[in-house]
């Protein structure tokens, strides 16, 4: 694809799921493919299990473990599109 839009853009990968894995192993072929793409892909990756009753409104999580790895992941992707001089 030219241009590719992934290359160099920062990528946190998230998944959510029911079960205990919070999507964990479902992120493993996405981190494959979009560095393959260009992309910078986080070292951190942020699974929410039990999904189903961890959100407290749509979108919204409920205070807890998944709410903090999701804040941390995204403090790790500014600063990782800050030091690639891609953020906004």
């Amino acid at each position: 694809i030219q241009p590719n839009p992934w290359r160099g853009l920062p990528v946190l990968l998230a998944g959510a799921a029911p079960g205990a894995g919070g999507g964990h192993r479902g992120l493993m072929p996405w981190r494959t493919t979009l560095s393959a793409l260009g992309a910078f892909v986080c070292p951190a990756v942020v699974g929410v299990p039990h999904a189903d009753k961890t959100l407290a409104e749509p979108g919204q999580l409920a205070a807890g473990k998944s709410a903090q790895a999701l804040e941390s992941g995204l403090m790790t992707l500014m600063r990782l599109a800050s030091a690639l001089g891609t953020a906004r």
